[in-house]
Parts: structure tokens; sequence; C-alpha cells
């Protein structure tokens, strides 16, 4: 049976894929079907988005384009470095299923070297572009070696195969609901095909679990890779920076400073993707353990930022000794403890924290703050990795993995996570650790 390449794949799961990818590496990302349908995107640079895309001709030359990568991985290439026609670099790795090319991943939008001005200006003028604009635009095009790129492939090859792998997946499991609506229909066997269909259920069930598993390995691995030559590039900076200073203009020693800068995001990045696949590779050690002692724990690890300005923290009294993992609970506490000083514009900061419980006596802990509040709108994108509402250095800066983490270390006990807020008057986070609540 043949699939569209969206029956087989969470999009929105992707985008969130592609969108960390971007984050972490600069690269804008897409994801396409074989009829040149975009169905994901990330980080596209306003060349291609404010001018190239809603020009007739223009867009035409980058559907144009994108059909003749496809084409080329349609005929078996690893994949395909490509100057489109209006003069950026595209590069493109196909996503196989069972042998099917189901659609192509791209990066691009780039350039190998400083771009050509006069030809930029002529095409501004042939198609009517704001000149002013389309350079302004185009001077923000990062710009990567070939070498880099041919560098880059491995990751993204690996990367196509595991996201062709999980479509893989989807299909099987397609596949076998299928076949159990057809052995619905057949009632004089119905109980012995339901019991064969169990049986190949929980081995997919396995090979799902294998594949999460080889997901977190491959997110460790590729984090571990990606640091070396980050620690490379911060060493020389320093090393230039100390032994050539004399020799540097302040804006060559300010681009330098700039790379240093980034280096060092880059590899918080690395830590928060490292601490975030390491959850996941732990079993959870459930014990009983004082609700009080883990919210100590964590207030006192986030000393140095409460002293930073005026702050009041009160702990509740009625806090339960109950079952849960410790250390992922501290985690939870911690990060919106931390988020909720860090995020907090008021002369002084009020942050609350205790137990409440339902009518069955299970308790659900909450963190309320006075601090600036969250749009209803952004509860979900809060919980996504790397994911920030506000500009990079704005509150303290910091990765955008803090309540991620803290909604995996409930999940993976098996409890649940949400929000309460209102904008510019503070927030509440509710969360459980026990299975049940709120079920």
């Amino acid at each position: 049976m043949e699939y569209e390449f969206s029956e087989l794949f969470d999009i929105k799961e992707l985008q969130s894929l592609m969108e960390s990818f971007t984050i972490a590496t600069e690269f804008s990302t897409a994801i396409l079907d074989l009829e040149g349908k975009i169905l994901t995107s990330a980080g596209w640079s306003d060349v291609c988005t404010k001018f190239h895309r809603i020009h007739p001709i223009t867009s035409k030359r980058c559907t144009e384009s994108d059909t003749v990568l496809a084409a080329q991985l349609n005929r078996g290439e690893h994949y395909n470095i490509y100057k489109c026609k209006n003069g950026l670099i595209d590069v493109a790795v196909p996503i196989i299923i069972e042998g099917t090319h189901m659609g192509n991943l791209f990066i691009g939008q780039i350039l190998f070297e400083v771009p050509n001005v006069k030809y930029f200006k002529k095409q501004a003028k042939e198609f009517g572009f704001n000149e002013s604009f389309y350079l302004e635009a185009l001077n923000k095009m990062p710009v990567f070696t070939e070498e880099k790129i041919k560098q880059t492939m491995e990751f993204l090859l690996k990367l196509a195969k595991m996201i062709g792998n999980l479509g893989l997946a989807k299909k099987q499991q397609l596949e076998r609901n299928k076949q159990i609506s057809d052995l619905l229909e057949i009632e004089e066997t119905l109980n012995q095909e339901l019991v064969q269909e169990k049986e190949k259920l929980e081995r997919l069930t396995e090979e799902l679990q294998k594949s999460n598993k080889e997901l977190d390995d491959f997110a460790y691995i590729a984090s571990h890779d990606l640091r070396e030559p980050l620690r490379g590039i911060n060493n020389y900076s320093d090393f230039l920076l100390e032994d050539y200073a004399d020799k540097l203009d302040n804006e060559g020693k300010s681009m330098l400073m700039t790379v240093s800068k980034l280096t060092h995001r880059l590899d918080q990045f690395i830590d928060s993707l490292l601490f975030f696949s390491r959850l996941g590779r732990t079993s959870t050690d459930q014990k009983a353990v004082s609700i009080k002692d883990i919210i100590d724990d964590a207030i006192n690890s986030l000393e140095l930022s409460i002293r930073e300005r005026p702050t009041v923290i009160t702990v509740n009294e009625n806090l339960p000794v109950v079952n849960c993992d410790p250390f992922r609970t501290t985690e939870v506490f911690k990060n919106l403890i931390g988020n909720a000083l860090k995020y907090n514009n008021k002369p002084e900061r009020h942050i609350e924290v205790g137990c409440l419980f339902t009518e069955s006596n299970e308790p659900f802990f909450y963190v309320k703050d006075n601090g600036i509040g969250i749009e209803e709108k952004h509860f979900d994108n809060v919980f996504m990795i790397f994911k920030r509402l506000h500009p990079r250095d704005k509150y303290g800066g910091g990765t955008g993995a803090g309540l991620t983490i803290a909604k995996k270390c409930v999940t993976l006990q098996r409890g649940k996570i949400w929000i309460e807020s209102k904008l510019n008057e503070g927030t509440t986070f509710y969360f459980t650790v026990t299975e049940g609540t709120f079920s």
C-alpha cells in the first residue's frame, strides 16, 4: 500500500526537530515531498522569503531548482549540492523508506563565498526588488566553505536515515492496523487473529522502543562529536586574541570575541542536549522521599540567583512524603523555580512553592510567581526544546531547554505538567509525579 509523506510522519514533530537543528547550526532547513510541497521550514533567510519566493519568476526558479535536486536524488545520489538559478546554494539528502524515495531533507540558502554584489544588483533591477533592502538581506546570508558543507553531509545522511526509520515504523504500524481492521470482518477467526496481531504489536512496540533508544544514543554521540571541533574553534580564538592582539584592529578583535561567544553558546546548547538525552537513558528510581527536602535542595542550588535582587520565596508547610524519583523531581523544582527567578521584572520577586490535593487525596505540586507571565497561545511552545519566547540575551539568556527538561522529568514518572498564567501578572506551573492524578 502506498502512503503520502504526511501519513507516515508527524509534521509538527519534524518541524520542531528542524527548528532545533537550525538553532544549533544556523543552517536553514526544509523537508519537501516529491511533488515539491514544503512540509517543514526553519530559519529561511529574508532573501528567499521576502524576495525570491514571492516574485513569480524567481519563485518559479526556486521550484525548478528544487525539482532538479529531487530528480538527481531520485536517480540514486546520496546527496547533492546545487547552485539555484537565483544564485544561492542548496544541499539535499533523500528520505528513503524500504527503498522508496519519499521526500528530501534540504539545508540551504547559503553562500560559498562573499556574494557578487554586481550580480545581485542586476537581479534586483531585473525583478523590481528594492535594491537597498535586497542587498541588506543578502549581507545577512551565512557563508560556509564547501568543505564545511561536505563535513556536515555525514550528519545529515544519518538524520535522514533516522527520519526514514521513524516513517518505516509508522508504516508498519499502519499496515498492522489495517490487518486488524480486516480481521474484524471475519467473525469466526477473530479471536485467533487478534492473538496473532497482539504478538505482532508487542514486537512493534519493542521495535519502537529500540528506535527511541537509538534516537537518544544518536543525540548523545552527535553532541560529543560536535563538542570536539567546537573546543578547537574556541581555543584558536583565545589564542589569536592573546598572542596577536597587537596585529588585529578593533573590528578583528570584535569578530574573534563574537566567535568565542558563539562557541560558548553552542557549548551550552550541547550541554542541554546531553543532559536531556541522559534523562531517558537511565531507569526511574522510585522511592519514598520528603518533598520538603527536595524543594530545599532545589532552592539551595539557586542561591546565587536568589541573591541577585530582592526575593521572597514561600514554601508551604503541608508537604507530603511521596513515592517518586528524587533526582528527576528535584530537577523539575529547580527548573521551575529558576524560571520564576529569571523571568521576573518586578522590583521584588515573590515565589510560592507548595502542594495541593485532589478529592481522592492525590498530591500535585505548584510553583507560583509574580513574573512576566505567558500568553495562552504559547503554553505548548514553552515546552519545546531550545524554544525561547524572548530575544536570546534578554532575561539572562539561556538555551531554552529548562522547561523541556522539566516536562521530560515529569513524563518519565508518568506524571503531567500544565500552566496557568496572565501576562504581566505571573505564572503558576502545576505538575504531578505519580500516574493517575487528573487522568
